[in-house]
């Protein structure tokens, strides 16, 4: 995970699959959100070549964590594979991609 903050967005590159096994580096990104003063996030998905089960609960913990702090939450650079995995998960609807079009516009 590598975190940069440029006025008030915050964004973070997540490498790697996002499964069970990165929960761990994936609660940093929680926690700073609960505690940064950023007012919008962007989730830099392009070094994620696969998410699971685990991986799509991340996501939504954040786009909650952001909903809580009236904070919004962008995904960028999606994968296919990963995006053709959310879509499956039915939750695609629940994300806005970084220019602005929510997944049924995608």
């Amino acid at each position: 995970m590598i975190l940069k903050q440029q006025d008030n967005t915050a964004v973070v590159h997540l490498s790697g699959a996002l499964t069970h096994t990165a929960f761990g580096r994936f609660n940093d990104v929680l926690d700073h959100m609960r505690a940064t003063g950023a007012q919008s996030y962007v989730l830099d998905l392009a070094e994620v070549p696969f998410i699971d089960s685990s991986g799509i609960g991340m996501l939504l913990m954040s786009q909650e964590v952001a909903e809580q702090r009236e904070c919004s939450l962008t995904l960028r650079c999606v994968e296919p594979a990963v995006w053709s995995i959310l879509e499956q998960a039915h939750v695609t609807e629940l994300f806005v991609l970084e220019d602005g079009r929510t997944s049924e516009a995608a």
